[in-house]
């Protein structure tokens, strides 16, 4: 699930199909249905509300059109179930494929491709000691790639690839989710994590159970965090106290504020969809972060 421009709502489903919905409403406004391929398991939204990009099983990435429910473009990665995200500005895609980040622009030609491994760490990932590139975004301005990586460290890296900031870790990031201020991090460490764009620690959880979803409210100073098992607390950006909590049926697999943040969104891996709305007192409460 992936929140997009206006309460737009993108599912990936199990039949191959990418449905989006209005969220504030519940209505469907588009429907996607690949031809001959796997199912769609990744989602970006573009900043214009008419194009949100899939990755799919088989390690395509479908550029789709929800006005004519049809491709504007058709990308052969190669690597399959891996992270793509759109720029701000909606101008360029990244994506993941094994140790390497490539950047397309939007005619679909890639224009990066950066190695974000040394030869030495590239040859320890290939042969299972550590895992392959994870979640990943761009800094604010665009310039820049925010990178989770298979050693634990998350890397910011110029356009050769050459990490500019580091945020170390000592497990494998699994979640990444940032504002024009802010990056928090969900490890495999159970911890949770807050750090500014000068990679100071702002402050962290004790461990607990893996963290898959991270979201920012758009106004107010929260942020959502969905554990593996279906718990989901929704923490003040300032300290990282837990405001409120609440239990999922399975386990979740989007995680979003609506844009006036008056209501949380949760997907679940049975295929449910639900909006929490959030009381007054805590959206109520301080600037957006």
């Amino acid at each position: 699930m992936a929140l997009g421009p206006a309460n737009l709502l993108a599912v990936a489903c199990d039949d191959g199909a990418v449905r989006v919905f209005d969220a504030a409403r519940g209505e469907l406004a588009a429907q996607c249905m690949p031809v001959q391929r796997e199912k769609p398991v990744r989602l970006a939204w573009s900043p214009w509300r008419r194009h949100v990009a899939s990755r799919h099983k088989d390690g395509t990435v479908v550029i789709w059109d929800l006005q004519t429910e049809l491709p504007t473009r058709v990308i052969s990665v190669g690597d399959r179930d891996a992270a793509l995200a759109f720029s701000s500005d909606g101008h360029w895609l990244a994506l993941t494929a094994e140790n390497h980040v490539h950047v397309y622009d939007p005619r679909g030609a890639r224009v990066r491709d950066l190695a974000i491994a040394s030869p030495k760490e590239a040859k320890a990932w290939s042969s299972g000691q550590k895992p392959p590139l994870g979640p990943l975004t761009f800094a604010p301005g665009d310039r820049y790639v925010v990178v989770a990586c298979g050693d634990g460290v998350v890397r910011q890296v110029n356009v050769r690839g050459l990490a500019v900031m580091t945020w170390p870790h000592p497990q494998p990031v699994k979640a990444l989710v940032a504002t024009d201020d802010l990056l928090a991090t969900a490890c495999l460490d159970g911890r949770v994590r807050l750090w500014s764009w000068q990679g100071q620690l702002l402050w962290r959880t004790q461990p607990g159970l893996t963290a898959y979803q991270l979201a920012f409210a758009n106004e107010c100073r929260l942020m959502a965090v969905a554990h593996q098992r279906g718990e989901v607390a929704v923490r003040d950006v300032d300290t990282g106290a837990p405001s409120l909590v609440t239990e999922l049926q399975s386990r979740p697999v989007g995680l979003a504020f609506l844009e006036d943040d008056k209501g949380l969104l949760t997907a679940s891996r049975e295929g449910s969809i639900e909006c929490w709305e959030l009381p007054d007192w805590l959206t109520e409460e301080g600037d957006g972060p």
